[in-house]
Formats: structure tokens, C-alpha cells, sequence
């Protein structure tokens, strides 16, 4: 399962619980998350000590189906 399908089924999440679910380390989720965040595919926000990450725009879930789907034929 890739962030944006877990970020899809949850809404938002915390970097821990991210982790927990991808069973990744830290610091290659938080490149991925800084990375993803930098292009405008995810958002993210403080909450008490934690950083909470969600989808910025929920049609990118479509976008990678239909990108998953032509790379299959």
C-alpha cells in the first residue's frame, strides 16, 4: 500500500502512524512525505507535536488509476 492509497482510506494521519502502517523507516517516509508535499500532493499541518499529512486533492487517487491502468496495456 503507497501513502496516497493509506492517505485515501484514513484522510489524515501522523507520521507515526504512517510508519506503523507501511512497516518503512523514518527517514525514508519522511523523504517521501517532504518530497510529496513539496510537489503539491499532499498538505500537512501541526498538530500539538505531531505533523498530520493528508491529500491535498482527492482526484489524485484517479489520476494514478488511470496513469496505473495505461502502463497495463
Amino acid at each position: 500500500m503507497s501513502i496516497i492509497e493509506l492517505l485515501e482510506k484514513n484522510s489524515r494521519m501522523n507520521v507515526g502512524e504512517i510508519q506503523e502502517h507501511l512497516k518503512i523507516e523514518q527517514a525514508a517516509l519522511s523523504h517521501h512525505l517532504i518530497a510529496m508535499k513539496n510537489k503539491k500532493i499532499l498538505k500537512c499541518q501541526r498538530v500539538g507535536k505531531n505533523m498530520v499529512y493528508e491529500l491535498k486533492e482527492k482526484r489524485i487517487v484517479k489520476i494514478l488509476e488511470c496513469v496505473a491502468q495505461c502502463e497495463c496495456d
